[in-house]
């Protein structure tokens, strides 16, 4: 299973770090899972979907 994840958008990182923090580090930024969606489908859709947004104002979270 993997530990860290690392999501880009147009070339630029939106979120890299613990794999388990993703979707609550989106959710605090505005964007929330929607209840029954599965975490992996619902970041692949936000990524797709809304790339140059995201890609502007999202940062990644720390490394630790």
């Amino acid at each position: 299973m993997f530990d860290r994840l690392h999501l880009l958008s147009d070339g630029q990182t939106i979120f890299f770090g613990k794999t388990g923090d993703a979707v609550k580090y989106f959710e605090e930024i505005g964007w929330k899972c929607p209840p029954l969606w599965n975490a992996a489908d619902f970041l692949l859709d936000l990524i797709a979907t809304v790339s140059f947004w995201i890609g502007r104002y999202a940062m990644k979270i720390s490394e630790d």
